[in-house]
């Protein structure tokens, strides 16, 4: 028996907060992964850190070390002179769940 479940997060924040269970990241990290992935730049560029900071209140530094938080946690990846958002973050905003059950 198979059954589909297909689930429409409205903001990021939902988004993130759905896949949170396999990351473990605090309601901040949270926060800030969110900001980050709201930014209209590339994540984790100059710019896009300093739009997250200023919506978020902090300054660069505290920002750092959230960035190394969030790669130590595998919510992002630092791959090739970019980050990157870990695999299970990629694409849009709908999770499609499929569930089944063998005899």
């Amino acid at each position: 028996m198979e059954k589909r479940i297909k689930i429409e997060l409205k903001e990021t924040r939902q988004y993130v907060q759905f896949w949170n269970g396999l990351m473990k990241l605090t309601d901040r990290e949270v926060d800030v992964l969110t900001a980050l992935m709201d930014g209209n730049e590339e994540l984790g560029t100059t710019e896009n850190r300093r739009h997250a900071c200023a919506t978020l209140g902090i300054s660069k530094e505290v920002m750092n070390t959230y960035i190394k938080r969030l790669k130590d946690k595998k919510a992002i990846n630092y791959e090739k002179g970019h980050y990157k958002l870990a695999g299970i973050l990629q694409g849009g905003k709908t999770v499609e769940i499929l569930l089944w059950r063998t005899s």
